[in-house]
């Protein structure tokens, strides 16, 4: 609600912000809320001054009307709204309205391009389309950015179709590690990247325990849990939670005592939340 209270050149990179931070919460119908308002103030903004006092945003100006077709088409595509996700990719591929770009408009173009070759293919996968993945795996193979995202959606896409995707996990195991995320126009928001980083956990946890590979597959589930309380993912540890309980007859003794320890920090971070809440009543 304070958006609209701030001068006019901050409101563009707040509402970017509320984006970020309402897709970490999975808050879906909030972010196509707010894209819809980012993508209304900057095509103003845009059509009144062109490229003009952009030095008061962080980024050209042309970034937020594509930015808000992307977040808005990310939010039709976790509402599993494929059909309309894909039109938001056209949205953002389309840049004919672009007039004349400088140099730093042309470098923000060209990672939207990429992001929209990129989420189609991830679209069509999640609406089972799996022929796709062969060409899609071929696209990412020389954009070394792009990979660690593709990995989180295609692993997600295998569960909900119970493919076999083993060659692919294969291939890029040395990405199931933490890594800062960046692309051509600068880091990817931290909320960002904690949010698929255990996704890809749990999914992974997922889909080897789907291939009674119990070992690996509750390795996962446990390393999902302690990043959960590592970035306060109440989400995240309800599914990691969820996940050991149904298989815990396959845990060895060492799994069931990690999880012991796990679940008894839980407690700990639950009993300072109710702490720190009573100490304000």
């Amino acid at each position: 609600y304070y958006v609209d209270r701030l001068d006019e050149r901050y409101q563009l990179d707040a509402l970017n912000e509320l984006i970020n931070a309402f897709g970490a919460l999975h808050r879906w119908s909030k972010v196509q809320e707010l894209s819809e308002k980012l993508k209304v103030k900057a095509t103003i903004h845009y059509e009144l001054n062109g490229r003009r006092k952009q030095e008061e945003t962080k980024r050209p100006i042309v970034f937020y009307i594509l930015y808000s077709d992307l977040a808005a088409g990310s939010a039709c595509y976790h509402l599993k709204d494929y059909d309309n996700a894909l039109k938001y990719v056209s949205l953002y591929a389309d840049i004919s309205w672009v007039k004349d770009p400088n140099q730093d408009e042309i470098l923000v173009i060209n990672q939207f391009q990429e992001w929209a070759e990129a989420n189609r293919y991830i679209y069509q996968l999640m609406a089972g389309q799996f022929e796709v993945l062969p060409s899609y795996l071929n696209y990412i193979s020389t954009k070394e950015n792009e990979i660690f995202p593709a990995l989180c959606d295609i692993v997600t896409a295998a569960n909900r179709y119970d493919e076999d995707i083993d060659y692919v996990l294969e291939q890029y195991q040395s990405y199931f590690t933490y890594q800062e995320q960046s692309n051509r126009i600068g880091k990817v928001s931290k909320q960002v990247t904690d949010d698929r980083y255990l996704r890809l956990l749990a999914d992974l946890g997922a889909y080897y325990l789907k291939k009674d590979e119990y070992y690996k597959g509750l390795g996962f589930v446990l390393d999902s849990l302690r990043f959960s309380i590592e970035i306060s993912s109440g989400r995240g540890m309800l599914r990691g939670i969820g996940l050991f309980e149904q298989y815990r007859d396959y845990a060895t003794d060492t799994a069931k005592q990690q999880y012991k320890m796990i679940i008894s920090e839980v407690q700990k971070l639950n009993e300072e939340k109710v702490g720190f809440a009573d100490s304000y009543m």
